[in-house]
């Protein structure tokens, strides 16, 4: 298999809970005041009251926000960990990540166990890898190497904690 050009698959990473969605979040404010033009999406935690319901999904060009996982028995919705994923909102969800018409750069928060598997965001995840679209992946730390495994392409690991990480990244992407 052909490697992708250099510095096109970006990868942050960090432990699970350990604010990487958060950090993300931050950046590519930051980022978009300097002109960066982004697609795809974030996965936010969902609360009822104190208790996480699950996480949805918020597409980073339009700013909306809808259901993607959920706690609870959901028959026929695909299984991650205590959540069921809504159809519904992983079809939205892989819409936001497919529509990269004048972006810089595509954003898929997060590639877990479902995905290494096959399934939730991989298909529109290759979709974009094969359009030479710069993708940025969240990755749990424990998973890089299952991730780099699966891919075959050459990743840029930016890690959550590592001094500089926004200034760094930042830098790789201006220079894609």
């Amino acid at each position: 298999m052909e490697k992708a050009a250099a510095a096109r698959m970006y990868v942050l990473t960090g432990p699970v809970h350990a604010g990487k969605t958060s950090f993300l979040g931050h950046f590519l404010q930051n980022s978009r005041k300097q002109g960066l033009r982004v697609n795809g999406i974030l996965s936010l935690a969902a609360y009822q009251g104190p208790d996480r319901i699950g996480y949805d999904a918020h597409d980073l060009r339009s700013g909306d926000r809808w259901p993607l996982l959920r706690t609870g028995p959901n028959p026929g919705w695909l299984r991650v960990g205590p959540f069921g994923m809504c159809p519904e909102g992983l079809g939205k969800a892989q819409a936001a990540i497919l529509d990269t018409d004048g972006s810089d750069l595509t954003v898929i928060d997060e590639m877990g166990p479902l995905e290494l598997a096959g399934r939730g965001f991989w298909p529109c995840f290759q979709t974009v890898m094969k359009r030479r679209q710069p993708v940025l992946v969240v990755v749990r730390s424990d998973l890089v190497s299952r991730f780099q495994e699966a891919i075959d392409e050459e990743i840029h690991v930016f890690r959550l904690h590592d001094a500089n990480v926004e200034k760094n990244l930042l830098r790789h992407l201006n220079h894609s």
